[in-house]
């Protein structure tokens, strides 16, 4: 009897230090997810602002304005090619073929090993995580978030293909960097494999990682 009741108490010494060392790793996974997620928006919206590049956005001094005058980018940005934008000629054409495609796989990159980190995230909590500590609800939290990565980073594909923007244009001319289209192509297939691996779908239907309202 006093056998078993050393044992017990060692077990339930043991639970406690594992739900301890869960917790305190969840709160370390969360406070990184928290930073890595401020540092993933401010560099989509960083490239978001390249891509739709626009004089009236940008506060630009009037010599700053004359410098993009003079590199013919168009009243509504270089990225969109709108009626007012057909005439202006091969240096502006030149520029969005040199600059936009590099930027959208940028883009897709951040997005892409921002997922990916989610997901690592996810395995090293399933490591401590235990019914009686309650985190697989954190891990199931922090898988949400990363599919929805990869599901933002697939809808690259879509701004890429809107008719609006038309950067299909700069990726399949000859004067754009030769390798940026096959880059693009390869990475949207990595974030299509990690989406289909974590959720055994590829639907881009973005989920709620705090479940339903």
């Amino acid at each position: 009897t006093e056998t078993f009741g050393k044992k017990r108490e060692a077990l339930i010494t043991h639970e406690v230090g594992a739900n301890k060392f869960g917790k305190e790793t969840w709160e370390r996974v969360q406070e990184q997810c928290n930073e890595v997620h401020t540092k993933q928006e401010a560099a989509e919206a960083a490239l978001m602002m390249v891509l739709d590049f626009q004089k009236s956005r940008w506060n630009l001094k009037e010599g700053e304005a004359k410098t993009m005058e003079s590199a013919l980018v168009g009243s509504k940005g270089w990225m969109v090619v709108g009626a007012d934008d057909d005439d202006m000629g091969d240096q502006y054409t030149l520029i969005r073929q040199r600059c936009l495609p590099v930027v959208i796989v940028w883009l897709h990159k951040v997005l892409l090993d921002t997922g990916r980190w989610y997901k690592k995230a996810a395995q090293r909590m399933k490591a401590v995580a235990s019914e009686a500590n309650g985190l697989w609800g954190r891990v199931e939290q922090i898988e949400i978030a990363a599919a929805n990565i990869f599901r933002k980073a697939l809808k690259v594909a879509d701004l890429v293909a809107s008719r609006e923007y038309r950067l299909y244009t700069v990726l399949q001319s000859e004067g754009s960097n030769d390798h940026h289209p096959q880059v693009l192509l390869k990475q949207l297939n990595e974030s299509a494999t990690e989406l289909l691996e974590l959720t055994g779908t590829l639907s881009l239907d973005m989920e709620n990682p705090n479940g339903p309202n």
